[in-house]
């Protein structure tokens, strides 16, 4: 359990995680046609494959949100934002716990200069989906969080 103090420590760089997080989700949405502020792009409306299979997912997610909460399109979106960047910190949380406490078989979350910036784990996953699909380097990057969930404290 955590102290107080580690705790009161905590809680803002979990909200400002949980900021970035939203925000990032936030862009996703805008370049799926799902505004914030107006009325969404008709889904035909979206021509590219990948992005038409995210949008008819979350077009769906939004639909089951405003009939069983009678919510309006923006807060259904809204809604939609938080739990997903909620749910995001903390895996991303959880994984952290796990790994400084010596649960995982490599580090998933740490950042390590030996690995280009990256963790062990996003190392190897990059260098494999680069192998199968000649994707660039360097794209596979968690930054944008709070350091504190990448730093190996050892606690």
């Amino acid at each position: 359990m955590l102290t107080k103090q580690r705790r009161e420590n905590l809680l803002p760089r979990v909200k400002e995680a949980r900021r970035i997080a939203e925000d990032a989700f936030d862009r996703v949405l805008n370049g799926l046609g799902l505004f914030k502020d107006r009325d969404p792009l008709p889904a035909e409306r979206v021509t590219d494959p990948a992005k038409q299979s995210r949008r008819k997912v979350i077009n769906e997610v939004l639909a089951r949100d405003r009939e069983v909460g009678d919510l309006a399109y923006v807060e259904a979106r809204q809604r939609y934002v938080e739990h997903c960047a909620f749910t995001l910190v903390n895996r991303i949380a959880a994984l952290r716990a796990m790994e400084a406490r010596g649960f995982l078989q490599k580090p998933v979350v740490t950042e390590e200069a030996q690995y280009g910036g990256l963790s062990p784990w996003a190392r190897d996953l990059l260098e494999a989906g680069s192998a199968e699909n000649g994707t660039a380097k360097g794209t596979l990057r968690t930054t944008g969080l709070p350091a504190e969930f990448y730093r190996s404290s050892g606690d």
